[in-house]
């Protein structure tokens, strides 16, 4: 199986499969300099056989939609080498333009652009939501990116 953690926070639990090729864990997340868990988390001294399977991401404090999904495309192109039978993405709202937890910047257009590109596995996805505090669009964020999964998806199978 693989892990994709796109919350705004460096991805729970990742150092639980360094040692592990079975399970490959990613996670996009704020720079620890800014963000929390404000410590830098690389697993490389303690990876052993899981060396290769665990890849985190620190951006910088500010990005917008298409960084973002410069690096989102990074992810999907290891995940596709991987060959996982299943995908869980720990969704993270709190990506978001304006969220209190976050200093990204991405719209509505954006999750649903996120949401196509995560459509063109062929497997199961599983999607667990896990971050986004702004209430007042944490409904339209999450309704855009699975509207646009879904359509993608549909388009394509």
């Amino acid at each position: 199986m693989a892990i994709l953690d796109l919350d705004y926070h460096h991805g729970n639990g990742q150092q639980i499969f360094y040692e592990r090729r079975d399970v490959l864990t990613i996670s996009i997340h704020g720079h620890p300099s800014f963000a929390y868990p404000y410590f830098r988390v690389s697993g490389k001294k303690r990876q052993n056989d899981g060396l290769g399977y665990n890849f985190n991401f620190p951006l910088k404090e500010v990005i917008n939609g298409i960084e973002y999904r410069e690096i989102l495309k990074k992810t999907l192109s290891i995940i596709r080498k991987f060959r996982p039978e299943f995908l869980i993405v720990a969704l993270g709202l709190d990506t978001a333009k304006g969220d209190p937890t976050g200093t990204w910047i991405l719209s509505p257009r954006d999750f649903y652009l996120n949401g196509q590109m995560l459509a063109g596995f062929k497997m199961p996805v599983l999607f667990i939501q896990e971050g986004g505090y702004r209430n007042r669009f944490l409904g339209i964020n999450a309704k855009n990116f699975f509207r646009g999964f879904y359509e993608e998806y549909i388009h394509n199978h």
